[in-house]
């Protein structure tokens, strides 16, 4: 048998959080109920269902996966092809039934390698809470104050790429000199640079410029530049290669570094990482920080905020609304989705007026 996989070993990719919300009839009446599936359609999507035992009552919490859509669905200029490659076994669940007292909540924690199974293309998970209908209804901490039992998945994605090798860049091995505001300087081959970057190229090679005749690159008074984001501009250049480790922030600096330095690639293989922790909590933090710039990662936070009939953009309307407020170029990108949202809805609507005298109802956006 497979050694076991624990969460703490494994370099941590997406987060998503989904939530269930079960009324106080339909546990009465013991009725299943199901979220909407979470998540990036190009990625392993998450369902949290519930049910009560045939037998005992007891409730049952089931959380889901599903990845059948691929990357070139949506992005056909991906360059690798193919599938997002989650690999489901080492997604990590926590779920939860909240009881008003927190010291009541019920908890499971496990990995789908231990705990996972399958049905057709889905992979779940199943967890027996052995708290039945009647023990829900007769205390009073499970039902909260809007008539209502919170149930809650958290899942917990690997990363998509093996830890990086890293070089110890502190030796002093190169001709070049990075200072920093709060670490020691990091020295690197000036040859590297002036071949793998136009930028540094000109800054280096050029008298003009005070790093051109002092070998020093100051970065002391830059905000996004620090050990580690300098560390990763310099392993790149060397090796070609950037992972996230699952910090959007970290990434996010790299980032903005990497189009100071005007170094294409590497802002490329951060938009990469970066897809790959797209969750629904995330999107728009991160389509704040990348709105205007044109590039892959905008073009796939947009292609969330419409997927399943901008689903998202209405349920995180006032967040969206707020952050615009704060930021006039997301703004402006938001009206240019909202004018295409409603002439989407008003399409649909008129669609179904004309197949159904029923008519279709559907809710209007109300500006908080």
């Amino acid at each position: 048998m497979a050694a076991s996989t624990s969460a703490s070993s494994i370099p941590a990719g997406r987060q998503e959080r989904v939530e269930l919300l079960i009324d106080r009839q339909d546990v009465l009446h013991e009725c299943e109920s199901e979220s909407r599936w979470v998540g990036p359609q190009w990625a392993t999507r998450i369902q949290l269902a519930t049910s009560f035992d045939d037998l005992n009552g007891d409730l049952n919490v089931t959380v889901w996966l599903n990845d059948s859509f691929s990357f070139t669905d949506f992005f056909p200029e991906w360059p690798l092809g193919g599938r997002c490659f989650d690999d489901k076994t080492k997604v990590h669940f926590e779920l939860v039934v909240a009881n008003n007292q927190d010291s009541a909540c019920l908890k499971k924690k496990g990995t789908f390698f231990e705990a996972g199974r399958f049905h057709g293309q889905y992979m779940y998970a199943e967890w027996n809470t052995g708290l039945s209908s009647q023990d829900i209804l007769e205390d009073d901490g499970w039902i909260n104050d809007a008539g209502e039992l919170r149930v809650q998945a958290t899942l917990t994605f690997p990363s998509v790429r093996e830890p990086q090798r890293k070089t110890d860049y502190t030796q002093k091995m190169a001709q070049v000199t990075f200072l920093l505001s709060e670490s020691p300087p990091l020295f690197f081959d000036k040859r590297i640079l002036v071949a793998q970057s136009e930028y540094f190229a000109e800054m280096l090679s050029n008298d003009s410029w005070i790093e051109g005749r002092t070998h020093e690159v100051d970065l002391r008074n830059n905000p996004d530049a620090n050990q580690q984001t300098v560390h990763a501009v310099l392993n790149f250049l060397q090796h070609g290669d950037f992972q996230a480790q699952g910090d959007e922030t970290y990434a996010m600096s790299v980032r903005r570094l990497a189009d100071q330095y005007r170094l294409e690639e590497l802002i490329k293989r951060v938009d990469d990482e970066l897809t790959h922790l797209l969750s629904e909590g995330n999107v728009l933090t991160l389509l704040r920080q990348v709105v205007g710039t044109g590039g892959v990662l905008e073009k796939r936070c947009m292609a969330m905020l419409r997927a399943d009939d901008w689903a998202l953009l209405e349920q995180q309307k006032e967040k969206l609304f707020q952050l615009s407020k704060e930021d006039g170029a997301l703004s402006a990108r938001m009206v240019e989705l909202f004018v295409e949202a409603t002439g989407s809805w008003r399409a649909a609507k008129r669609a179904r007026t004309a197949s159904s005298d029923s008519g279709w109802w559907y809710n209007d956006w109300t500006y908080p």
